[in-house]
């Protein structure tokens, strides 16, 4: 099918005729930008990084689950959407991300679970295996506050230095009932 072929199929046809369009077409803006401003949620998937992005940071708490998975994928840039203060909670990011295929790689990362954590200590259930067994990790975690000393590795709720830190944010009592085992986490597979 030629070019001129293809952009005809994909304008009258459904958005999901995009996965098919040449890439020539999904990097030019004067196409793809009319059909994101007509069916956002259908069409961003398939957009390049270049047109994506933009719309994706103007509205994060819609845009980021529709974007693609190179946006969603991207380290740096949840990283970045997350400091952009208030925009976009972490939740939001672990729904809009949940089904990328480089959700554990964003996930696992230090920096973007410390972004959560301040946004809401709530989120310490976020954590993966591999953070709550890094001892310096969790150190910023229970200096941030004390209670997070939780959600460490069995092994690192006996560490003496975590627990005296925990204990300077928040008081004996988050020793409380410590056990070495660890609670429940969220299965990524």
């Amino acid at each position: 099918m030629d070019r001129s072929n293809n952009k005809k199929v994909v304008e009258k046809g459904h958005p999901s005729c995009l996965e098919f369009a040449h890439d020539m077409l999904k990097k030019s803006p004067e196409f793809m930008l009319p059909l994101i401003e007509a069916n956002p949620t259908m069409v961003l998937k398939w957009a390049v990084r270049e047109i994506a992005e933009p719309i994706v940071r103007n509205n994060p708490e819609k845009m980021l689950r529709h974007a693609p998975d190179s946006l969603r994928g991207d380290k740096n840039f949840v990283l970045a959407l997350l400091k952009e203060g208030g925009k976009i909670e972490f939740r939001d990011v672990w729904a809009s991300i949940n089904s990328c295929p480089n959700k554990e790689m964003v996930f696992s990362d230090p920096a973007i679970a410390m972004e959560a954590l301040k946004q809401d200590p709530g989120n310490n259930w976020y954590l993966g295996e591999s953070l709550k067994s890094d001892k310096n990790f969790m150190l910023d975690c229970v200096k941030l506050d004390g209670r997070h000393i939780q959600w460490a590795s069995g092994e690192l709720k006996k560490d003496e230095e975590l627990r005296q830190a925990a204990v300077a944010q928040a008081g004996e009592g988050v020793l409380k009932g410590l056990t070495p085992l660890a609670l429940p986490t969220i299965s990524w597979g």
